[in-house]
């Protein structure tokens, strides 16, 4: 099965990965042509999101690697490794939407955050399979995560209101939400 990931920064602007073939392609006039990125070690791309016309990441589908673009697309450099072993993947990337130079990656084993647009990554949520991630755009201290997997036991909605300090802290929303929940978050 062929799995594609798209992503338009405007109307004319826009990338598409082919993850069975493992390609990248761009397109500048609407998507009426499309040009192949040069993907060095990018084996099955799943995942595009772009900043700017210029700076973007993709992700691998087999082992969770990040790869950014300083060109748009045209070549790709290894940001941040993991083995296949480690069951790793990327569900989700964001840019803050105040400051492009932070990215935040949902993943397999938690979320993580680079601050100087991709080239390192620290973990800031260990908790399994975070899928989604929303960021206030008044006020980018307050982050709210998804959290939870179809066997996990410790599933639900997370939010801090200090996302930027080195170690945010966390806390498990209640109110108003499901007390149990099946399935994917």
């Amino acid at each position: 099965q062929t799995q594609w990931s798209v992503f338009f920064l405007n109307a004319t602007t826009g990338w598409v990965t082919v993850e069975s073939n493992g390609r990248v392609f761009r397109t500048t006039d609407g998507g009426s042509s499309w040009n192949e990125s040069t993907t060095n070690a990018l084996v099955v791309p799943n995942y595009v999101y772009f900043k700017d016309a210029n700076v973007g990441l993709v992700t691998n589908n087999n082992n969770g690697d990040v790869f950014v673009s300083t060109d748009g697309g045209a070549t790709w450099t290894q940001v941040m490794t993991k083995i296949s072993s480690q069951l790793f993947g990327i569900q989700m990337l964001k840019f803050d939407p105040t400051n492009s130079n932070t990215i935040y990656a949902c993943a397999t084993d938690g979320l993580y955050r680079s601050t100087n647009s991709g080239s390192t990554w620290s973990q800031i949520l260990s908790k399994i399979y975070v899928s989604d991630i929303c960021i206030n755009p008044s006020n980018t201290d307050q982050i709210v995560v998804g959290v939870g997997n179809m066997v996990n036991i410790d599933k639900g909605i997370y939010r801090t209101t200090n996302g930027s300090n080195a170690s945010p802290t966390w806390t498990k929303i209640t109110a108003g939400l499901p007390s149990s929940f099946n399935g994917y978050i």
